[in-house]
């Protein structure tokens, strides 16, 4: 097992938190995509837990504390001891967790000659101990590819489930109405239509706050105002007071 607990275990405390007490998480599902590269976690999860809790695992912890050209600013024996006992959690119970991860990364930092004092190398460290930084690289590696492939497998997940949920209602979010809107203005056949019914009713338009304007509500307003012979469009704003950069207003 990698992660501590499944889905489920963590519906009472979402329950808490939205204040909801029927909230139940979706239908369980398997993101295929992601199944090849947990299994290469797991391989390399597994052949770490095997190093380190054999001898060579002890050669390499014990050289980690005495040798003599690790930077102890960076290195602290406390902060190997911490490090070791997070470890031996994982190998007693099995599960990852993030402080595993951080003490992972902070190994991984063996391999770095910043690491080390001044006349010092990686390379005079015993080969377990290069070994172990090796492994753990690896698997903080395989630890990266699956968090992303996972994010990108949830994103897509959530976003199908949204549209769907919405469609099965009636309903559209802001976002879906511009993006409709804006691809009705790029068809052909409907976006002359639309430009004309727009211009019928208004001559001219003025856009406040135009600093937190997006690309697609840009476009729009340039489609609908300004793409004419006699521009009807007049933007007022002032980039200094643009607050709306993290949803793409850059203008």
């Amino acid at each position: 097992m990698i992660w501590k607990n499944k889905p489920v275990y963590y519906v009472h405390w979402v329950r808490l938190w939205m204040n909801h007490p029927q909230a139940h998480p979706y239908e369980p599902f398997e993101p295929a995509p992601v199944q090849d590269l947990i299994r290469q976690l797991q391989s390399a999860l597994n052949e770490w837990r095997s190093f380190d809790a054999g001898p060579a695992g002890e050669v390499a912890r014990q050289d980690c504390l005495t040798f003599p050209g690790l930077n102890r600013k960076k290195f602290k024996a406390d902060t190997f001891s911490a490090i070791f006992a997070e470890i031996g959690r994982y190998l007693e119970q099995g599960w990852v967790t993030e402080t595993l991860v951080k003490s992972l990364e902070k190994l991984s930092h063996l391999a770095d000659p910043e690491s080390f004092n001044k006349g010092f190398t990686p390379d005079g460290l015993k080969p377990e101990t290069r070994r172990m930084a090796d492994l753990i690289t690896r698997v903080l590696g395989e630890c990266r590819r699956v968090v992303h492939k996972m994010d990108q497998v949830c994103l897509e997940y959530v976003k199908n489930q949204s549209d769907h949920k919405l469609a099965m209602r009636g309903l559209m979010t802001h976002t879906e109405s511009l993006n409709q809107l804006w691809r009705a203005l790029q068809d052909p056949q409907s976006g002359p239509r639309i430009v004309e019914t727009v211009g019928s009713h208004y001559q001219a338009a003025l856009i406040d706050e135009f600093q937190d304007t997006d690309p697609i509500q840009a476009d729009i307003f340039i489609r609908l105002f300004m793409d004419h012979p006699k521009p009807r469009c007049f933007l007022i704003g002032d980039p200094k007071q643009a607050i709306y950069g993290f949803r793409g207003a850059d203008i």
